[in-house]
């Protein structure tokens, strides 16, 4: 999340065609009301994916449009949480993740 003037910040980036030289593109952002989120991705028939945030674990809020997936120069999926920091930052910080879960849920 990063850290603006008025606070952290849960932003959604996409890169479609990352492989050609395609730059990143903020899809939506939204301010965060404490340092603690949740995050989760649910995928449902035909691979569509659609990803959710929440601040209590409680009520998830959808964020960004649903995508399918499918493969590219890796087979498979690929699921991960990073930190990272614009290219043109003179400070940076960090992130702590408590942990990273992946349950298969069937209807």
């Amino acid at each position: 999340m990063p850290c603006s003037a008025d606070g952290l910040r849960l932003v959604y980036i996409v890169n479609r065609g990352a492989n050609h030289g395609a730059e990143e593109r903020e899809v939506a952002s939204v301010d965060a009301k404490n340092s603690t989120v949740y995050l989760r991705v649910s995928v449902g028939t035909g691979a569509t994916c659609r990803f959710a945030y929440s601040f209590d674990n409680q009520t998830f809020t959808s964020i960004g449009e649903p995508f399918r997936a499918s493969g590219d120069r890796w087979i498979g999926a690929k699921v991960g949480i990073i930190a990272s920091a614009p290219s043109m930052a003179t400070k940076t910080g960090y992130a702590d993740f408590d942990w990273f879960h992946v349950t298969k849920t069937i209807p």
